[in-house]
């Protein structure tokens, strides 16, 4: 098992921590905002105890006041607890930040009689010591959200495929089709194994169904088309920032045809290193004589 890891996300205010965070939350980390340094240890405990070794990341910045004092102290923590501990500092130009905060007219945390720029300027100078620690200094000046959030995910996952969800959900169209799906596929056109007493209790997750199903050539050919087209879709979404591709196979009733083909697709693409998650919608419901 890969051992913890955990990621500061810190810098100035207005260089888009609150975006970072965000994305490393897409990433499956367990994320916080602005947590409080005095309860710093029972945090790294509690992180160490998780069961499934999930990835953590967290935001400290000049908002908590003891940050800068105890940067050292806070570092060392970490190297004591024998776990992994990466520094991403986020800056912008003078410029960039005070745009950003006459658009978005929040507080800047070190605003007083000075102004807006004398507290942008002090915060640079109190924020010397850890920018000079952080493994990697990221300037967000040029880049918009979903540039600065695929650049994170690039980064963090150099293997895009692991933090790609595919979602493949099975329903039926007589209780009405799912909202929110990437793509709908309506495979009531093939043979309906409702039509047969021996069969009708079952469901796509009996192997008496996979094998009705797949004695037909008609249903081999068009789980075949559709790996390749739900393969070829995965491939130009990993291009972009988003994280999940949502999948919806509709039968008549939700628990045969549609359950089979959504298991297959898991299968295979289980093979392929994508994270994927099946859902049946209607396998619960009960049969009628309408199929």
């Amino acid at each position: 098992m890969d051992s913890l890891k955990f990621s500061l996300i810190t810098g100035l205010s207005g260089a888009g921590k609150s975006q970072a965070l965000q994305a490393f939350e897409d990433m499956g980390y367990y994320c916080v905002d602005n947590l409080p340094v005095p309860l710093l240890d029972r945090f790294i405990t509690l992180c160490k105890n998780q069961p499934d070794n999930r990835p953590v990341a967290f935001i400290l910045d000049i908002r908590e006041k003891k940050f800068v004092s105890d940067f050292s102290e806070i570092v060392n923590k970490f190297e004591q607890e024998g776990v992994e501990l990466e520094i991403i500092f986020l800056e912008a130009t003078e410029e960039e930040l005070l745009n950003r905060y006459r658009e978005s007219r929040r507080l800047h945390p070190l605003a007083g009689e000075g102004g807006l720029e004398d507290a942008i300027v002090q915060e640079k100078e109190q924020l010397i010591p850890v920018r000079s620690a952080a493994d990697m200094v990221v300037d967000t000046t040029e880049t918009n959200i979903h540039e600065f959030k695929r650049f994170l995910l690039d980064l963090c996952h150099p293997r895009p495929r692991k933090r790609f969800t595919l979602a493949l959900l099975s329903f039926g169209f007589k209780y009405g089709s799912p909202s929110n799906l990437d793509f709908l596929f309506d495979v009531r056109f093939l043979p309906n194994p409702h039509y047969h007493d021996e069969l009708r209790p079952l469901t796509g997750l009996d192997s008496e169904i996979e094998r009705f199903m797949s004695g037909f050539e008609d249903t081999d050919k068009y789980l075949e088309r559709l790996k390749q087209f739900i393969g070829y879709s995965v491939d130009m979404y990993l291009e972009t920032d988003k994280t999940a591709l949502f999948i919806g196979l509709g039968c008549t009733g939700g628990r045969h045809r549609s359950v089979y083909l959504v298991e297959e697709l898991k299968k295979y693409f289980e093979t392929k290193n994508i994270n994927v998650v099946s859902m049946h919608r209607d396998i619960e419901r009960k049969t009628d004589k309408t199929g």
